[in-house]
């Protein structure tokens, strides 16, 4: 009888084991020549790849939200991820020619557990949600703004091939910097975009001369297509942290195509940064 009841006590907690669900991962594309920027909740404190064909760069002395992720050809990984609140995420890595997406926001729901167990996860509160939807919300709404005021202005702008990008102007505002970029095709093919992306890169002197480029992770993007269709144009805004930069370095903006060779860098001086309109 001991046995009988001990036995379907096991069977029991094996049922229950059984019963939970395994969650789904997600799979992460990567390649050698261009970088995905992951940006998490909280600051990542630790990240491992399976395989040593993919690397993920973040910041390991001062704690940043975000990492970037590149590999070279190779078979299937896996990514593991633990923010500074414990939380775990995982991904399967897999390697792609050419990448569609270069930014993506990942929300708290993507986590599989924590470092260390709990019986119930805390969730989110919900005035922090609504707080999240307001900031969004402002930005989308004052990125619409900016765009409307800024119709007619032009401050630099770079051609090749038909293909115009303008920067607009910058703005200035609670901490941030507002880039508004204005992609002009005015080809007869359209234009499928890789990706924007902005550097500080700073110019060496001297008989050695060399260049350091800096990658600037946007904060938030506005109205970013992935196509412009010819004899059509799109303007878009980057929000990014707000920084000044000194004499000797500059901004790029660059433009890449997808599939294609019609790539544009914006070069901005750093008064034009430094002294927005």
């Amino acid at each position: 009888m001991l046995r009988f009841y001990i036995f379907s006590i096991s069977l029991l907690c094996f049922s229950k084991a059984l019963a939970q669900p395994k969650p789904i991962l997600d799979t992460l594309y990567a390649n050698d020549h261009q970088a995905m920027a992951l940006f998490f909740p909280d600051p990542i404190r630790q990240a491992i790849t399976g395989s040593d064909d993919f690397i993920f760069t973040y910041n390991r002395e001062n704690k940043q939200h975000f990492g970037l992720l590149q590999g070279k050809q190779s078979q299937d990984s896996n990514l593991l991820i633990i923010s500074d609140s414990g939380l775990v995420y995982s991904y399967i890595l897999a390697h792609k020619p050419q990448l569609k997406e270069f930014n993506r926001f990942v929300a708290t729901s993507e986590a599989i557990g924590y470092e260390k167990p709990r019986s119930i996860p805390p969730k989110p509160k919900t005035t922090t949600e609504k707080n999240a939807t307001k900031k969004v919300d402002y930005n989308a709404e004052f990125c619409q703004y900016l765009i409307t005021k800024n119709k007619n202005n032009s401050i630099r702008k770079t051609k090749k091939h038909d293909i115009t990008l303008e920067l607009k102007n910058i703005v200035y505002n609670q901490n941030k910097l507002y880039a508004i970029l204005k992609i002009i095709n005015n080809s007869s093919l359209d234009y499928d975009i890789n990706y924007l992306n902005t550097t500080v890169v700073t110019r060496k002197k001297g008989k050695n001369k060399s260049m350091q480029s800096l990658f600037v992770a946007p904060k938030f993007v506005y109205n970013m297509p992935t196509r412009v269709l010819k004899k059509r144009s799109q303007t878009v805004v980057y929000v990014l942290p707000k920084f000044s930069i000194s004499n000797d370095r500059v901004v790029h903006f660059t433009l890449n195509e997808s599939a294609g060779e019609r790539d544009l860098r914006l070069k901005v001086q750093h008064r034009v940064v430094n002294r927005p309109k």
